[in-house]
């Protein structure tokens, strides 16, 4: 694949080269200097900082240098990207739109049923500039109904993007209401709206009790079709102990706690469980081998204490009537030495259960060996929360307690295969195509990139894990909507750094 790419490169090089610029083209630099302007035009400095091949007629190359200043200062903004998911059935259409310098304003002219598009968006900046200026709306009609909303970019007081409600409400905000969507300087912010029912639609800022909400649309839907939010390592929200090598930046998956990620709708969460100094903790460990010098070592760090999410758990859902899913997995014992760190054993198996059982409104199965996936929503929900723990390792005996709380990793049994790849374009093919070879499966889609080596010793100077999770969940929200059919879609998207409400 390397060879085809450079190949293809190379052609494109040599077609290049035999061009003549065009008028405004740069030129001068070390990479095309000798490639010559068009008949008629030199190239010539405009400034300090650029040549461009300007027409050798005086009263032409004041022109163009006006134009082309104009470019120059066009150039000078902060870009990123915004992600409108239509989750409806109805298309969105661009009634209006304008802006007041910005850069960039090109948002599409219809999103169809439940797809996705990103528009590119940069606000003006520069010497002179006054960015609080900046500005511009886009209004959508949804087709077939009464309802309609504005994407709004603004400059004063920060950059940001938003949505009023002007035609519209849904859950948590009503007509005539701001959504303030923030804005990522390089990355990418997102309004989503989906609902079958032109009267009840649910968007971005959605409540913390979304599933209760879906109950009277979803509540017979097994939970093996029903789509689950999910975080990687979910624990991993703070550096609580840890080895020579483990340091934030290599170690941190995440920007919450699980309380906040409950909060902002996540619903699955990988608790990677570890003893440190006695206390039961959430782990980010990896086994190292060093050949050369016969080095087995464990490297990685500590994060939320498993107290800490018995209380936050309990603390969210006692007001509210959601189902929540703790998938326990790489248990590790570090007090037994880098060297020798060991999963955990049933006596510590059993310490880690008397404490997951301090959780409110464990599931109770009437059968212990219950396929999870088989049972709709409205089993979990409605009167009260439910709370699933699946033990995924195989070194756990569930004796006594199967069925009442605790299960099995098969009784919930997703696909689970992660990518291990830092690089974007291919973690998104590789979980796309995976996601379509096992349509009808219960699938967790990993959409994780990995930090390698020497990524992870050089980071800060390299992007960091919760970087990379952030690079990762822009991609999602532009891609998964349009990849996903009634047969090919994830049952749970595992993120890494859930900054943003999912």
């Amino acid at each position: 694949m390397r060879l085809i790419s450079l190949l293809s490169s190379t052609v494109a090089f040599a077609s290049f080269v035999s061009a003549k610029l065009p008028a405004l083209a740069q030129c001068g630099s070390a990479d095309i200097a000798a490639i010559p302007c068009a008949t008629g035009h030199i190239c010539a400095a405009l400034n300090t900082t650029y040549s461009h091949c300007i027409s050798n007629l005086r009263s032409g190359t004041a022109a163009a240098r006006a134009t082309r200043r104009g470019e120059i200062e066009k150039r000078d903004g902060e870009g990123g990207q915004l992600n409108i998911l239509n989750g409806t059935p109805f298309k969105f259409v661009l009634e209006s739109k304008n802006s007041y310098q910005l850069n960039a304003w090109d948002l599409p002219a219809e999103i169809g049923p439940f797809s996705s598009a990103s528009a590119y968006v940069e606000f003006k900046t520069g010497f002179l500039v006054s960015t609080g200026d900046d500005g511009g709306e886009a209004h959508y009609r949804i087709d077939g109904t009464d309802s309609n909303f504005e994407i709004q970019a603004r400059g004063d007081g920060g950059f940001r993007l938003q949505t009023v409600f002007t035609g519209l409400s849904t859950p948590n905000n009503p007509q005539g209401s701001t959504l303030h969507l923030g804005w990522q300087h390089d990355g990418a912010v997102n309004f989503v709206l989906s609902g079958t029912d032109a009267g009840s639609f649910i968007s971005s800022n959605a409540p913390e009790n979304w599933m209760t909400l879906a109950l009277p649309t979803f509540g017979d839907t097994p939970l093996g079709k029903f789509v689950l939010p999910a975080s990687h390592d979910s624990g991993m929200s703070k550096l609580d102990g840890n080895t020579a090598g483990s340091t934030e930046c290599n170690t941190l998956t995440q920007s919450f706690n699980v309380r906040d990620q409950l909060s902002r709708g996540a619903r699955y969460f990988d608790i990677r469980p570890v003893i440190s100094a006695g206390n039961y903790k959430a782990g980010h460990y990896s086994q190292i081998s060093v050949d050369a010098i016969g080095l087995e070592t464990a490297q990685g760090g500590n994060g939320e204490s498993i107290d800490d999410m018995v209380n936050g758990i309990n603390d969210f859902q006692k007001d509210k009537s959601e189902l929540i899913i703790l998938n326990l997995s790489h248990d590790f014992n570090t007090d037994v030495g880098n060297s020798e760190y060991r999963g955990l054993n049933q006596d510590e198996w059993n310490a880690l259960f008397e404490k997951l059982k301090g959780i409110n409104n464990l599931y109770v199965s009437e059968k212990e060996d219950t396929k999870l996936t088989d049972l709709p929503l409205k089993a979990f929900i409605g009167e009260h929360s439910a709370v699933v723990i699946v033990v995924e390792s195989g070194g756990a005996n569930l004796d006594g307690i199967r069925g009442k709380g605790f299960f099995t990793y098969d009784q919930l049994g997703p696909y689970n295969n992660y990518s291990d790849s830092d690089d974007l374009n291919s973690m998104v093919d590789d979980q796309l195509q995976k996601m379509r070879d096992h349509a009808g499966e219960y699938m967790l889609l990993s959409w994780t990139l990995t930090q390698k080596v020497p990524a992870v010793f050089l980071c800060p100077a390299a992007p960091s894990i919760r970087e990379l999770g952030d690079k990762a969940n822009a991609a999602l929200f532009a891609r998964i909507l349009n990849e996903s059919n009634k047969d090919a879609y994830p049952s749970s998207s595992t993120l890494t750094s859930s900054r943003a409400e999912i």
